[in-house]
Parts: C-alpha cells; structure tokens; sequence
C-alpha cells in the first residue's frame, strides 16, 4: 500500500497525465470489458445511432481512467482539496434533518466519483458518511478501499452486517450510504421496475433499512463540472412513516438515477453487466427449483 501511498502524493494533474496514457490502454490495447459496456450502452439508447454509442464509450473509458487517478488520490487527499472539488448545491436539506436530530439514508449511484462524494459529504456535512460495502475478495484492495471510505471520520459498514451495524448505531447520527444500482445476485431479493426503458432487478436494502428505522432517504445527483470537479445536489426520495414491501424509495431511487445517466451518460459506471438475466429467467430458475 505505501507505494500507491506514494503515488497519491502526487498532484492532480501529474495524475491526470497518468490518466490519459491509462485511457489508451484499457481503451485500445485492453479493450476493457468493451463488449460489456457497449452492449449496455446500446441497450440504454436504441434511439441512438451506432457512432453515438460509440461515442459516449469513447468518452467513458476517459472517465473511467480519470475516476482510477481520483481514487488512488483519494488515499491522501486532504479536507481543504476534496472539499475545493466536491461542491454541495443543497447541504441544508439534510443538516435540517440532522437538526431534528435524525440518521439519514442516502442513495448514491455509480455516477462521477462515488468515492470522492463519501469524502467530501464527510468532510462538509455535519455527521459523517458511512458506506455498505461489499468486502472484495482481495485483501489488499480491501483493505485500502475501507481505508479511503474511512476518511474524514467515516466508519464503513459491510453489506453482510448492515443491518444489524445500522441498528446498533441508532444512538449516533450518520448519513448511511449505499450505493445501489448494480444487479442483485440471482437468489437475492429485489425489486423490479423499469429502469432506462428496460425491466430491471434492484436492490430491497434501502426500503427494508427505511422500514426499521423510519429515517428519510435522499439521492445524491452527481455531476462532472470538469475534471476533477463535480457538483451533489440532494433529492428527497421518502419519509417515514413508510409501509413494509411498498419500495417507494427503491422506485423513485430508479428515476433518478435515470435521470442523472441521460444528462451525463459518459460518467455512468458502463462496464457492470447491468441487464445479465431478465425477470422470465429469474423466474423459470425459482420453478426448476421448486
């Protein structure tokens, strides 16, 4: 870890030069999970023609060697950078929650710098950030990713565990985070709804945690002002009290999240195999097992 440590160090823009000879790499050479993205993206926009799709997986592989820099960055940024470069539209909203002296939900996708959003939510807001994540199987990069979504006070939850550590912290005020726009597992729970046009699993989490612990729910809109800069505005997805298997905040989590992909597709996180089984599949797997 001290050598990425090292290269943490360097400014931005050493960085950045870092990340123009990476977007040739995985672009051209690696051709990273091309098939995957394209197709996704293909998938997103019928309406587009070929060259757009093209287009917009141009410019996301440059976002995508760009969001690996910030993140090695992220391993020693400090409170005055993440703070110069995540700019908060809205934080009031969420203080005011925090002044009635309430936890908060907040709904992130895989939009701009999901990291680097936990950073500086942690750094501005008045409680900290604290991330589920799903523990990699590689300690190494395990290790070092709760390390970066340690900073600035934040205490990461493991997905396996959140329910009963956001239950035990019911005693301090946090805004817990989850990042939920990939694809559950095939045996988990989900919720269906249409997402882009196309009929998509989400996760339940968010609702099920909402239920026990009647805290709001609001999704963070991202956006890449320019390199190295984004924009978070709050949006209010729900408020308790709610009722149990509505998924009314999983719902309105979906819209936004589409929302924010077709003002800026290039910073979406293309690579994940979004729309890998469909809800017929699902089910024709349930009763093969039955």
């Amino acid at each position: 870890m001290w050598f990425l440590k090292l290269i943490s160090r360097l400014p931005l823009w050493v960085l950045y030069l870092k990340a123009d000879f990476l977007y040739l790499f995985i672009a051209y050479i690696l051709r990273y999970r091309r098939k995957v993205a394209l197709q996704n993206i293909q998938k997103a926009f019928p309406d587009k023609s070929d060259k757009e799709h093209k287009e917009i997986l141009k410019k996301f592989y440059r976002h995508l060697s760009d969001l690996g820099m910030e993140v090695v960055k992220g391993i020693t940024i400090s409170e005055s950078e993440i703070v110069k470069r995540v700019r908060f539209l809205n934080k009031e909203i969420v203080e005011a929650e925090f002044d009635k002296g309430y936890s908060i939900i907040i709904m992130a996708s895989h939009q701009g710098n999901w990291e680097w959003i936990l950073q500086g939510g942690s750094a501005q807001l008045s409680k900290p950030m604290d991330a589920v994540y799903k523990t990699l199987s590689n300690k190494f990069f395990d290790k070092l990713m709760i390390s970066v979504r340690s900073k600035f006070d934040g205490k990461p939850i493991p997905m396996d565990k959140v329910f009963r550590e956001i239950i035990s912290r019911r005693s301090v005020q946090r805004g817990f985070v989850m990042v939920a726009d990939q694809a559950p597992h095939r045996s988990s729970p989900k919720y269906w709804t249409e997402f882009m046009g196309l009929d998509t699993p989400f996760f339940t989490g968010a609702d099920r945690i909402a239920v026990s612990t009647n805290y709001p729910a609001y999704f963070v809109k991202v956006l890449k002002e320019k390199r190295g800069y984004y924009t978070v505005e709050f949006v209010k997805l729900s408020e308790g009290p709610y009722e149990k298997n509505k998924h009314n905040i999983v719902k309105k989590y979906a819209e936004e999240c589409e929302k924010v992909i077709r003002e800026q597709p290039e910073n979406w996180l293309w690579t994940h195999n979004r729309w890998k089984y469909t809800r017929e599949k699902t089910k024709a797997e349930l009763n093969h097992y039955e």
